[in-house]
């Protein structure tokens, strides 16, 4: 899977000029070494600034896309038999990407340059972080204005 990773990057480097950066796992132990990450700029904690930053937004079905839609970071799902060999992550993976509107890149296989999509539907990113980013039933204050409080103070 890494190596079909590496091999998508460097696409992406080539074709669009875009610099791969890593946002590793909260949960990740710093001083753990990642041998598959060697080449890749990585970082701990750092996942919000850099998805501010960042001119696409590249994942799997994984919390970290709420950011990334509050931001309206073009968003490029990927996917591997690997990884679709989990019902589960194949199942998130596809229906997120379904309800924004998405195509999930299988980057395993000869993936179609027209499957990168740079637009973005606010539309339908202001939908999902409405429907599935907010506990309606607290006070009349939407968990979005929370959120967008707090990001706009980054």
């Amino acid at each position: 899977m890494y190596n079909e990773m590496n091999s998508f990057f460097i696409f992406l480097k080539k074709k669009y000029n875009l610099e791969t950066v890593v946002a590793l796992h909260p949960k990740h132990r710093k001083n753990t070494k990642l041998p598959y990450l060697s080449k890749l700029k990585h970082y701990h904690l750092k996942t919000l600034q850099l998805t501010k930053d960042c001119d696409l937004f590249i994942s799997y079905a994984s919390t970290a896309l709420i950011p990334a839609l509050f931001f309206k970071k073009p968003i490029i799902f990927f996917s591997t038999s690997e990884m679709e060999a989990s019902y589960r992550t194949r199942f998130d993976t596809y229906l997120i990407a379904k309800i924004l509107g998405r195509k999930v890149i299988r980057i395993d296989e000869n993936f179609i340059d027209k499957n990168i999509q740079f637009k973005v539907n606010k539309k339908k990113y202001q939908n999902f972080l409405y429907n599935y980013s907010t506990f309606k039933k607290i006070q009349n204050i939407r968990n979005y204005k929370i959120i967008s409080d707090f990001f706009s103070k980054i």
